[in-house]
């Protein structure tokens, strides 16, 4: 039988790698892969990190499509096209004397391919200018593995849990009476009666599995809370320490106001530099993309202690 289904079993195993391979599901082994959480994870932080980016453009641009290519390809371009000014995606090449890219080449199915030369007929705009113009892909990698690694944890814990009492018998005969008294019991017979020949010279094993100092899912919630505050850390939104387990007072919530608007403060100061050079070319498309959360406290478990404290609760 064994024989028989390896070949079916081999087949389903080549169709889900081709499936992750096409599909981009990561990471491909079953190490981390945590089955198909870790791409549910990857879209819900990536929900979260476009929530965290304000755009202001003209009503016909799609600002999906730009904070996609800005957020996930790390880049994109804004020239005059046929249709008008518009944000496009684009790759970029050429080098200066900086090792930077002088042009971007844009294959649009709509418009066709187009060369631009940045700073005299387009504008990139871009989060990291490292060469690559990396976004945050590999930061949503890191944190939806961790995230599903989590999830996988406290599933075999509830699993764990459901195994309380394991018997051990010597034969069938022993094992079918035993069977019969737990269901006896587990059924709410205040009395079970056996012969006493279906348990002579019995040579019975007994495991009790401690299920409540087993459990730790609850630790694991909230070790996943408090991935999510560390992601949302990494885009300077306060999370106000919630590890605690009383409220906060003003100084608590403050205390790494500084770190918040470091991990930021690059991402920012490209972002404000690419959109002046974006309205200098193109005056009549007021574009701005800015962080309104950097900063600022999200959560609601904080105790001012003077209202001249002026922190920002949600």
């Amino acid at each position: 039988m064994s024989k028989q289904m390896n070949p079916i079993i081999n087949k389903a195993k080549d169709y889900w790698d081709a499936l992750k391979e096409a599909f981009g599901i990561k990471p491909t082994d079953v190490n981390g892969q945590a089955t198909a959480r870790t791409g549910y994870y990857w879209w819900i932080l990536l929900r979260k990190a476009k929530s965290l980016f304000k755009i202001e453009c003209p009503d016909n641009w799609d600002k999906d499509y730009i904070l996609d290519n800005l957020l996930l390809k790390g880049k994109f371009c804004i020239t005059d096209t046929s249709v008008g000014v518009v944000p496009l995606e684009c790759q970029p090449y050429g080098i200066n004397i900086f090792e930077r890219s002088t042009n971007v080449n844009i294959g649009n199915p709509i418009l066709g391919t187009l060369n631009r030369q940045i700073g005299t007929d387009c504008e990139i705009v871009y989060l990291n200018d490292d060469k690559i113009f990396a976004g945050i892909t590999f930061i949503l990698s890191i944190y939806s593995e961790q995230l599903a690694q989590c999830d996988a944890a406290i599933d075999v814990n509830l699993m764990n849990s459901k195994t309380a009492m394991v018997f051990g018998a010597t034969n069938k005969a022993e094992a079918d009476s035993l069977k019969l008294m737990y269901t006896k019991i587990s059924q709410g017979e205040p009395a079970v009666f056996m012969r006493n020949s279906d348990l002579t010279g019995a040579d019975t094993l007994f495991f009790a599995n401690k299920a409540k100092e087993n459990y730790i899912a609850d630790l694991i919630h909230i070790e996943k809370r408090r991935i999510m505050e560390e992601f949302l850390t990494e885009f300077g939104v306060n999370n106000a320490n919630t590890d605690k387990r009383e409220r906060l007072n003003a100084d608590e919530v403050n205390s790494n106001n500084e770190e918040l608007l470091v991990n930021t403060a690059y991402w920012v100061e490209n972002l404000d530099k690419c959109c002046e050079k974006v309205n200098k070319m193109f005056p009549e498309v007021n574009f701005h993309i800015t962080m309104p959360y950097r900063g600022k406290t999200l959560r609601s478990n904080i105790r001012p202690e003077k209202e001249s404290d002026n922190v920002q609760v949600s």
